[in-house]
């Protein structure tokens, strides 16, 4: 892609015959929020892997199309402007994949099995998310998952999910609607503070 460094007034672009993407150093995460700092619409439906930090920050995109793409790495998403995010072969979320998307309003991701750290921090606009095939959420030293910045998330369908911890969904004001057909305990505070909850489906 370093055919493309310095063409700051792009806008959309479209690689949809690649499988893989190089000529850039992605670590440097800021060269690239200000690499194309206008482009709002990136479609790659070939490509099964894409790199670390990728559109870290891109505050313009809100249009990503990844159709084979299987894995969300590290800080891939953080920061951007997306809305929805419906990325049909992707089965694993590593820490940060969606950090502070705060524009961030749709997730169906029914393929997911493996999500890390962070995931959907600072999430503030999330009002659905469905991830079907998630059977466990994982703890780690010191960091407890939580939904509570996800103040807007209305719909909620966790319907393999198995093992939760406490307090997931503990300040989810706005929370209306739950699936969880194979959630085996209710975990204590799972729903502390759901003021809005109307419906819950737990048939485990």
């Amino acid at each position: 892609l370093n055919i493309l460094f310095g063409c700051v007034k792009l806008k959309s672009l479209s690689i949809d015959g690649a499988e893989s993407v190089r000529g850039l150093e992605f670590s440097d995460v800021n060269t690239l929020e200000n690499l194309w700092p206008l482009l709002n619409s990136f479609s790659a439906n070939s490509l099964i892997n894409i790199p670390q930090y990728m559109f870290y920050k891109f505050t313009n995109i809100d249009n990503i199309s990844l159709d084979s793409v299987t894995e969300i790495p590290e800080s891939t998403l953080t920061g951007t402007s997306i809305v929805t995010a419906d990325f049909p072969s992707v089965t694993k979320l590593s820490d940060y994949a969606f950090l502070d998307c705060s524009a961030l309003k749709n997730v169906a991701l029914d393929n997911v099995i493996s999500i890390g750290k962070d995931v959907f921090n600072g999430c503030s606009e999330l009002k659905s998310l469905s991830l079907n095939s998630l059977k466990d959420i994982p703890s780690f030293e010191g960091f407890v998952y939580k939904f509570s910045d996800c103040d807007r998330l209305e719909t909620v369908s966790l319907n393999s999910l198995v093992v939760a911890n406490d307090n997931l969904f503990e300040g989810c004001a706005s929370l209306k609607n739950v699936s969880m057909d194979a959630l085996e305990i209710i975990p204590a505070y799972f729903f502390y503070s759901c003021s809005a909850l109307e419906t819950v489906s737990l048939d485990s």
